[in-house]
């Protein structure tokens, strides 16, 4: 069913958040025509990519790098992104049943994710995650990180017992994750109020991760600038 460019770009709130109407219709645009097969290898979805990659090379960061040309499933969760002193920061909602915004962040002009920060960008971390919570009027509710030593151990882990890259407990970038009220949570995922949200919540994988432990803002900053880059 053919909608509004503007619907699609309100409803996916990482093309809101990060371009103009016209850059997604150019954006749009260039993805045009690419097949539903696989696109291993397709010389049509390479194709696309690099054009959309030369209206801005952050786009790369948003597509799946195989198959057809498309978001990565996280951006479609999006709630949240935003520039600061040039690194973007993206809060999307967590696919796990729980009432999390996860925080991940980019450098405009590299095509990976970024696995540590630097002091500066941890000021625009905070700036960002006190936007977010402006935008929406959202309480402070806690935090749940990461460190980057257990990061790179997981790596190891993984590397060293050949066990699938799909399997590792945690992802290797830089992660945070951010309480949200459920109610929150539930109204910007649309396919959870069509569910049974309160049966749902008696299942030990989502009683586990609602109860996942969370720090104040400032024991979570102290930890973030143990790990940050000069």
């Amino acid at each position: 069913m053919r909608i509004a460019t503007d619907m699609y770009r309100d409803k996916l709130r990482v093309l809101e958040y990060l371009y103009s109407l016209d850059q997604v219709r150019t954006l749009t645009s260039h993805a045009k025509g690419v097949g539903e097969d696989d696109g291993a290898g397709d010389p049509a979805s390479a194709q696309s990519r690099d054009k959309m990659a030369g209206t801005d090379r952050f786009v790369k960061n948003l597509l799946e790098r195989r198959g057809p040309v498309k978001l990565k499933a996280n951006f479609l969760t999006t709630v949240f992104a935003q520039r600061v002193a040039g690194t973007v920061f993206e809060f999307h909602l967590s696919d796990k049943f729980e009432p999390y915004a996860i925080i991940i962040a980019f450098d405009p002009d590299s095509d990976n994710l970024l696995v540590q920060l630097s002091t500066r960008q941890l000021d625009g971390l905070d700036k960002a995650r006190r936007d977010f919570m402006q935008r929406y009027k959202l309480p402070d509710m806690g935090y749940h990180y990461t460190p980057l030593q257990e990061r790179l151990e997981t790596d190891r882990f993984v590397a060293e017992n050949s066990v699938a890259r799909s399997s590792k407990a945690h992802s290797t970038v830089f992660h945070l994750k951010m309480r949200v009220p459920d109610a929150f949570y539930r109204s910007h995922l649309p396919a959870l109020q069509a569910a049974r949200a309160a049966e749902l919540s008696g299942l030990d994988p989502v009683v586990y991760n609602y109860s996942r432990p969370v720090a104040t803002w400032d024991e979570t900053e102290a930890a973030l600038r143990r790990d940050a880059l000069g």
